[in-house]
């Protein structure tokens, strides 16, 4: 059966292609090397390359097809044991990246997994203590279709190639699908209240200081994003700057939102607290190897003073020392009072280090957080 996608998001490149299940070996792997040739930051080791071509020839294959045929990205998936699905290797070119391409193929192999009984849907993949960019945004996008990390093994490949296993509950899923059939309107958010209470709960449980209410942002929180950021600052910063033609003029969400939108890396780092209601956002970017720099962190003000801000910087901090950074920074205007004992109460301190505001007479100061506090 064949199913049409099309890109949502690309304003450069709009392509309408086709998924497939493909059944002829040859076929497969045709596919599966031009698209893993095509990807030399994933898959630049020959060796490897060759092992996966030939492997994907006994073994389940979705392919992403456009109208001429040519193949721009797969799936190709195992079972373990009959009861947990493992997504074997698969591949988008890069200039079919964020086209929902990868999305559409992984639901068919959940489909699958569902269809042959699974409870679980497994990937190995390159853990984020290698630091390599392109994995960053596998990692992303596992994550984004419900994978959460499991464990990281470094004996499984090298020392150097730590191997992160990332798993997805897929039993609750196989229930939705069961009361689908008689209520329609109501099994998948039942189930999704029900999965997501009792998640929540043995979290809080184990670690009150960690906040399953906290996910990565995406495209479509991008306004939401923008009203925050732009209402944040007019709060904090209005009766510090005392300059209303900047408050009420210059910060404007529409601006904020676009360039955002515009920016494929904007949301890179970004991180939302969301309750059913996204009420703060926190970004930070790599400085350099062992540095991170939180860029942009705020609370929606109708909500400040309910532990949403700690609970982020928390998990910022958190996120942090998994990935082996040494260093946060931030800056803060230095008439924010507010602010600064905050930060302090979190564990951040002045570095003495100060800078001009341009355009103004305020002063920020800088803040850190050093390696010797995660511990």
């Amino acid at each position: 059966m064949r199913e049409r996608g099309k890109d949502a998001w690309s304003n450069t490149m709009t392509r309408e292609y086709f998924i497939t299940e493909v059944y002829n070996q040859m076929e497969k792997s045709a596919c599966a090397r031009a698209v893993l040739e095509s990807l030399p930051d994933w898959f630049g080791n020959q060796a490897s390359l060759e092992e996966y071509v030939e492997g994907v020839c006994g073994l389940p294959f979705w392919a992403a097809l456009d109208g001429e045929g040519k193949c721009l990205g797969f799936f190709s998936v195992r079972i373990h044991y009959g009861h947990t699905g493992d997504i074997y290797v698969c591949g988008v070119r890069p200039e079919c990246h964020r086209m929902g391409v990868g999305r559409a193929l992984y639901g068919k192999a959940e489909q699958f997994f569902l269809e042959k009984g699974c409870k679980y849907a497994m990937v190995e993949t390159l853990s984020e203590k290698a630091d390599y960019e392109p994995y960053e945004k596998t990692r992303l996008f596992y994550e984004s279709v419900g994978f959460e990390p499991l464990i990281t093994l470094t004996e499984m490949w090298d020392e150097n190639n730590p191997c992160l296993i990332m798993v997805k509950q897929l039993a609750l899923q196989s229930l939705a699908a069961g009361m689908n059939r008689y209520f329609p309107d109501i099994s998948e958010r039942c189930v999704s209240m029900a999965a997501d209470t009792s998640r929540r709960t043995q979290i809080a449980e184990t670690n009150p200081d960690i906040s399953t209410n906290i996910r990565r942002a995406d495209k479509q929180d991008i306004p939401r994003i923008a009203e925050i950021i732009i209402f944040g600052k007019r709060v904090a910063y209005r009766s510090i700057f005392q300059d209303d033609y900047v408050s009420f003029n210059e910060m404007q969400v529409v601006p904020l939102y676009e360039a955002y939108k515009n920016d494929p890396d904007a949301l890179a780092g970004m991180y939302l607290y969301d309750d059913g209601i996204v009420k703060g956002v926190i970004n930070s970017c790599r400085n350099d190897e062992k540095t991170i720099e939180i860029t942009d962190f705020y609370v929606e003000p109708f909500f400040v003073g309910q532990g949403i801000g700690t609970l982020l910087i928390k998990h910022t901090i958190r996120q942090a020392s998994l990935k082996g950074i040494q260093k946060i920074i931030l800056w803060v205007i230095k008439d924010n009072v507010k602010a600064r004992k905050f930060y302090e109460a979190n564990g951040f301190v002045d570095s003495g280090e100060t800078r001009m505001i341009e355009g103004t007479m305020k002063t920020d100061c800088r803040y850190e957080y050093e390696e010797n506090a995660f511990r």
